[in-house]
């Protein structure tokens, strides 16, 4: 969760180990890219008003737990996953 706009990427070979809410905020592209069977997000997702994210080629990037909540802009590229 940040303040300020700009680009994030998630991507490597290593889960991320964050269980809290990641929130996407207003001018903020976060896009997901994890390897194959890496969580890039553990837990709770929120896009809000100008927040974007994109997930990429490789599917389940969220975990199948998470609570998604979309406000913003949320794009599927080729994506599969439960949520």
């Amino acid at each position: 969760s940040g303040s300020a706009a700009g680009s994030l990427v998630f991507s490597g070979s290593v889960a991320n180990g964050y269980t809290g809410t990641t929130t996407v905020g207003d001018g903020v592209l976060l896009s997901l890219d994890k390897d194959p069977g890496v969580l890039a997000v553990a837990g709770d997702l929120q896009v809000d008003v100008g927040g974007r994210v994109a997930l990429m080629i490789v599917s389940d990037q969220i975990a199948s737990s998470a609570t998604l909540t979309v406000n913003g802009d949320f794009r599927l590229w080729a994506y599969t996953g439960t949520l």
